[in-house]
């Protein structure tokens, strides 16, 4: 039942590893529930497809979203109207201002980074065919607009090889986060964003423990693994 709503609400925009994804989706909420992860910031949110998952399988608490694109935004705020669900139309990164999107021809695949030809070349539809003017702005900057005060919360990011700059951009109010899930690549697919292993590293000296991988992104001319998502916890602390 669970597969069949997910299915029906929030189509996943990745390989179809039906299974998998389920069985990943399922430990995922049951860690939520057992950290009793209350509020979920959710980073590079698309059309909401992450919310509306999180939502269908039973997560109870409230979920801000960020989408700087206007039309995915606005499809989240079509979606969202009937839940504690918010969204804001901007992008989260290590610096506030102005900047332009790289707009893919599969919109999830947009980015702040440069797609590398390699990544273009493996898959053609993340081609950049239009650069969007958006707003961008540090997590420790809107915080205390967000209204999260003593919220149990979960971050998660999934900003195209922009997650290092959203870590960072959160400064002290990481140590404020419960757990992370985080897209990483294994291969670089964009210009200057660091692979897995850096990332889990930087996470493990900000006292996250990797709890559990998805089945992740695959080059299907080559099967080989490109991005995984990762969910990272603070285990042990109150």
């Amino acid at each position: 039942m669970l597969r069949k709503i997910i299915n029906k609400l929030a189509p996943q925009p990745k390989n179809d590893y039906l299974l998998s994804e389920e069985l990943f989706v399922r430990k995922r909420l049951r860690i939520l529930e057992r950290y009793g992860i209350n509020t979920i910031l959710d980073v590079g949110a698309n059309t909401g497809q992450y919310a509306t998952q999180t939502l269908s399988g039973g997560f109870k608490g409230s979920i801000i979203s960020f989408e700087p694109l206007p039309n995915e935004f606005a499809e989240i705020e079509r979606k969202a109207k009937d839940f504690t669900w918010k969204a804001y139309n901007y992008a989260l990164g290590d610096e506030n201002g102005d900047a332009e999107i790289n707009y893919s021809e599969n919109s999830y695949s947009s980015s702040l980074l440069e797609l590398k030809q390699e990544t273009v070349d493996a898959i053609p539809a993340t081609r950049v065919v239009n650069k969007i003017a958006i707003k961008v702005f540090r997590l420790d900057h809107v915080w205390d607009s967000l209204n999260i005060q003593g919220r149990n919360i979960f971050l998660k990011i999934d900003a195209q090889g922009f997650e290092e700059k959203v870590l960072i951009g959160a400064g002290k109010k990481l140590e404020q986060v419960k757990g992370i899930q985080l897209e990483m690549s294994l291969r670089q697919l964009y210009e200057g964003e660091k692979l897995y292993d850096e990332m889990i590293r930087f996470l493990k000296q900000q006292g996250f423990t990797l709890c559990l991988v998805d089945s992740g992104y695959m080059n299907e001319q080559t099967d080989e693994l490109l991005q995984m998502d990762g969910v990272f916890m603070r285990i042990g602390q109150p």
